[in-house]
This record gives structure tokens, sequence and C-alpha cells, in this order.
């Protein structure tokens, strides 16, 4: 019998962050509307709203200044860094996967002094008298709807042969993410999703309640995969 190892990837706003960042962003330093209703209503793309509504803020914002409005505004889940440290004591490669911005993560994982975590996100880089997003994990090939990043590719490409895919999410981002993973925690409209779907998953609150499910899964030697994510990954290398 195979000895499966456990791989974590998280989504971040709303999941990690008790809220969303990038939208604490926007209603700091410039508006979300008429942006967000236009992408709510499908009038505008992801990648459309975030090139629109960069070029509403001020000319003079630096980074800097971001940076230092989520260090001091930015909530995590209470249990968010005794899960990071479950996750070392138990040798569990954890890592971030977002369709924000990574620099905004940077700071948060700085303002919670916690270091040693991959994560993937947009970047933002300044062009004349605006920002612009990068969305550096774009990927054609990707048949997830209205994201920037294609959070699937890069959890494939970082999974181990013996090791079994753990997702925690929350929203629209994480829909093709679940497709995929063998072990899901879910809350708010992913675990709407997968109850829609049928997919099998932990609804969670906090991540305490994803520390015990996990205790338990390693405790009673219940790690493995799920055939139907296997299967997934499977069409998905081949596609690629």
């Amino acid at each position: 019998m195979k000895d499966w190892r456990l791989h974590i990837f998280s989504d971040f706003d709303g999941t990690i962050a008790l809220t969303d960042v990038c939208i604490d962003i926007i209603d700091k330093f410039s508006n979300r509307e008429p942006y967000l209703t236009l992408l709510a209503t499908g009038k505008l793309t992801l990648k459309d709203f975030w090139h629109q509504v960069l070029k509403t803020f001020p000319s003079n914002l630096s980074i800097e200044e971001m940076i230092q409005f989520v260090k001091q505004t930015v909530q995590v889940d209470p249990y968010f860094v005794e899960f990071v440290n479950f996750c070392k004591e138990n040798q569990i490669p954890f890592e971030i996967l977002s369709d924000g911005f990574d620099f905004y993560i940077q700071a948060t994982l700085d303002k919670f002094g916690i270091t040693d975590i991959p994560y993937f996100g947009n970047q933002l880089v300044k062009t004349n008298d605006h920002y612009e997003p990068v969305f550096v994990y774009a990927n054609e090939s990707c048949q997830c709807e209205n994201v920037g990043s294609c959070k699937r590719n890069i959890a494939l490409s970082r999974l181990a042969d013996d090791e079994v895919l753990v997702y925690i999410g929350d929203g629209y981002s994480d829909f093709c993410m679940v497709e995929y993973s063998d072990i899901i925690f879910a809350k708010s409209i992913l675990s709407r999703y997968c109850n829609e779907k049928r997919i099998p998953h932990y609804n969670f609150k906090t991540f305490l309640e994803i520390i015990n499910v996990l205790k338990k899964l390693l405790r009673e030697k219940k790690i493995k995969p799920r055939r139907q994510a296997q299967l997934n990954r499977k069409k998905a290398f081949e596609n690629e």
C-alpha cells in the first residue's frame, strides 16, 4: 500500500485574510464602482476590471503606501498562524495560490512574522502615471472562467507523485482547483459550488477545524487520493 503525503494549497482573500484585500485597497485609494458591478454582471472580464480600476488610483500612490495600509488593517483567520506551525511541525508543504496581488500577501505574512511560505499571485507594475496588472500565471489552456491566474497549473506543477492535494478556499477563483483536489476544505461560495457538483468536501469556518480534521486523517492513516481528482489531473497533463 502506497504511503501518501499531504501537500496543502490555500486561497488567500476571504480564506486566509478575513476580507478581500484587493477590495479593501480599492476602497481606500479609489472607488470600486461602477467597475465591480460591471464585473459582476459580465460586462467586464476580471483582467479588464483591473486594467480599468487601477487607472483611477492616484498617480503619486506608491506600492509602499499600499503595503503600509495592508499591514495596518489586514486581519487573518485567528488560527492561521497555528495552522502554519502545524504544517511545519508535520513537515507538510503549504503554499498560497491567489488571484490577487503578491505584494499584499507578502505584507500580510510579514505582519504576522510568517516566513518560508511559497506564494503565487498577480503583480503590479507602474507604467507612466498609473499601475498595470501583470498576470504572471495566466495560461491559455486554462478552462477557469474569468480568472487572472491558473491556480490549477501552479498546483499540479508542484505536486509530487506521492502527494495528496489538499485545497482550502472560499470563492469563484477556486472552482477549478477543487475539480483536481483530493481533500477539500470549503466555505461560502465554494462550499455551495461543491454541493452543486457533488464534490466531497469539509465545510469550515476557521483553520482550527482544518487542523483537527487533518490530525484525525493522519492519526487514522486515511490519507489517500480521490479517484475523480486523479483522473482529472491525468487529463490535464494529457491536454497540456
